[in-house]
């Protein structure tokens, strides 16, 4: 059931004002090309939930100065009041004048809450209400939390708290070194996963292109945990990259394909809300990854003079020997059986090697072509190979 709490309200020029759902629990991508209005879009759904929302900003610094919480609760406390009075200024969508504050922030509310944890355990066991200690106990720590997101995500680092508050990796059980030379994408992890495991419960988290700095093979995963984790929050996200949907088939999917501006301001979107994933449309695949790669799989080996001949004969398709026929059919019905997955074309092209009409007719409608000639060694005294090759 839709909470009334949250608000997401877009003026389209083809449906009306458009009402998404927003649940707690649940998880909207907002996709498109870019410059279709994605940003401008993210903060006017900021504005609309300010009591009660997280901003995690496309153009975030992923960097830190040194691995220790070095600002103080008041200051913590004031730089929020001026980071949320600043977001809602529409120059927030290009810059922020508050990064270094942002991830200070980060890593300050990721301390705090492993050290009240730590706390609350403490004070119960001193007070001897063991039941009440256990239940503090029961309840994951934020570093825990931290470490069974980065290796789901395969990152092979893990998050320790040493004296004086600072923060440690250690890769592979190597000794601790600070977290501030950690890489781009570790950096970015860390910082997205305390982002959102140490927001208040019942929050709107808004995040902007978590696949910046970012491989796939991390960030897919990342998000999937962190929708776990987080139940009782609702999550925004906005990307250009349309196979993290796909990834997550239990999101809805508001699609843009263009906007109407007026001046400065934009006035509405062209936009759709589809809550299967598999039914976005190839035109804004095509927008936003540019046409599809063309692949034509055939027999031999890399090293063959073969592929040299087909390589001239299609200059516009990428060629990949696959070695025998069974390994070219294999791969051909493999990539056409999952095309919701991708963004390739597959082919396939052999020798006749004396099939039967029917074969070649049954490998054709599996996109497998039989060369009408007996074997590709032919093709080197066809007159247009030959002029070709002048």
């Amino acid at each position: 059931m839709t909470d009334s709490k949250y608000k997401f309200t877009i003026q389209t020029s083809n449906n009306g004002e458009l009402n998404i759902p927003l649940t707690e629990g649940k998880a909207v991508f907002v996709l498109g090309a870019n410059g279709v209005g994605k940003s401008t879009l993210m903060h006017n759904l900021f504005q609309q939930n300010l009591n009660h929302s997280k901003r995690i900003l496309a153009h975030r610094q992923t960097w830190f100065k040194d691995n220790s919480m070095n600002m103080t609760a008041s200051q913590k406390t004031q730089s929020e009041q001026n980071i949320k009075g600043y977001d809602q200024d529409v120059a927030s969508r290009w810059k922020d004048d508050y990064s270094t504050q942002r991830s200070n922030i980060s890593i300050f509310d990721l301390i705090n809450s492993q050290n009240i944890r730590a706390r609350n355990i403490a004070d119960a066991y001193d007070a001897k209400e063991l039941g009440l200690a256990d239940k503090f106990s029961n309840k994951q720590a934020p570093l825990q939390a931290i470490n069974e997101l980065l290796a789901i995500s395969n990152i092979p680092i893990k998050i320790t708290l040493g004296k004086d508050e600072q923060l440690f990796a250690s890769k592979n059980g190597s000794e601790l070194y600070s977290i501030a030379e950690l890489s781009d994408g570790e950096r970015n992890a860390l910082l997205i996963g305390a982002d959102v495991l140490t927001s208040e419960p019942n929050t709107l988290i808004i995040l902007d292109e978590p696949e910046r700095h970012l491989h796939r093979s991390i960030i897919s995963p990342l998000l999937s945990s962190l929708f776990q984790k987080r139940k009782d929050c609702v999550f925004v996200i906005s990307t250009h990259d349309v196979y993290l949907p796909i990834d997550h088939n239990k999101a809805s999917v508001l699609l843009l394909r263009g906007c109407q501006w007026s001046g400065k301001s934009i006035l509405n979107w062209d936009a759709d809300l589809i809550s299967e994933t598999d039914e976005i449309p190839n035109e804004i695949k095509r927008e936003i990854i540019g046409s599809k790669r063309e692949i034509l799989f055939v027999e031999g080996e890399n090293e063959s003079l073969d592929r040299q001949i087909y390589q001239l004969i299609f200059p516009n398709l990428t060629v990949l020997p696959q070695g025998s026929f069974t390994q070219v059919e294999k791969t051909v019905e493999g990539i056409k059986g999952t095309e919701s997955l991708h963004w390739i074309n597959a082919y396939g092209l052999i020798d006749a090697d004396d099939r039967t009409p029917e074969q070649i007719e049954n490998l054709l409608e599996k996109g497998i072509v039989a060369l009408e000639t007996y074997s590709v060694e032919s093709l080197y005294y066809n007159l247009e190979i030959i002029l070709i090759q002048i």
